[in-house]
Formats: C-alpha cells, structure tokens, sequence
C-alpha cells in the first residue's frame, strides 16, 4: 500500500513540476508551479461537475463545464511540451480567461439550484 501512495505522490509532483526542464530561475519554476496547481484543481474539480451535469440533462451546463476541461488539458500539454518562453504568461492568461467565463457563465444562469452567485 505505501509503494502505492508513493507512486501517486511522485506522479502528481511530476504534473506540478512539467515543463520545468527548460527553466533556470527558481522564479521561474514556481510560477509554473503555481500554474499547474491552478489547472491540476480546474480539472478535478470541473470534469467531474461537468459529468455530472451531463447525467441530470443539463445540457448548456455540461457543455460549458466539460469544454472547460479539454481546454485546460490543452493548456497543460501546451505547457509541458512548449519550449516558447512566454508559454507561462499564455498558460495564465487562459487559465484567467476560463475561470472569468466560467464564474460569468455561472452568475448569468445561476448555475444548479440557484448557487452560481455564490461563485
């Protein structure tokens, strides 16, 4: 069981730290730690949502919510496999750019059971 635990903690520490090669500031690597961090939580958190979503037939809002997390895994492929050195600024920008359509998204029409302004 703890060879186990020890996998998943290495695994997700690589996530954290992927695209971190091509990196030489110490500054530099916790911003794209911090980016990852983001988009690791965007999509444990938004898949599973939009899933959910998907099977009480709420149709707009599964659509919105699972369009989300392809994109966020997207912007994590891109951000491991880039070698462009504003690939953290980009990386943010869409991470910003899907969270504010998301929370208007949610605050427009009020999410499930009237809890979207709670976003």
């Amino acid at each position: 069981m703890n060879g186990i635990v020890r996998q998943i903690k290495d695994k997700i520490s690589k996530y954290f730290h992927s695209g971190a090669s091509t990196l030489d500031s110490m500054d530099e690597i916790r911003k794209l730690y911090l980016i990852n961090t983001f988009n690791f939580i965007a999509i444990l958190f938004v898949f599973p949502f939009g899933l959910n979503a998907l099977l009480n037939a709420s149709y707009p809002l599964a659509l919105t919510l699972l369009s989300i997390s392809i994109v966020l895994t997207f912007n994590y492929y891109f951000l491991k496999v880039s070698d462009h050195p504003q690939k953290k600024d980009f990386a943010s920008y869409i991470i910003s750019l899907l969270f504010s359509i998301l929370m208007s998204y949610l605050i427009y029409t009020g999410g499930v059971d009237d809890t979207g302004p709670l976003w």
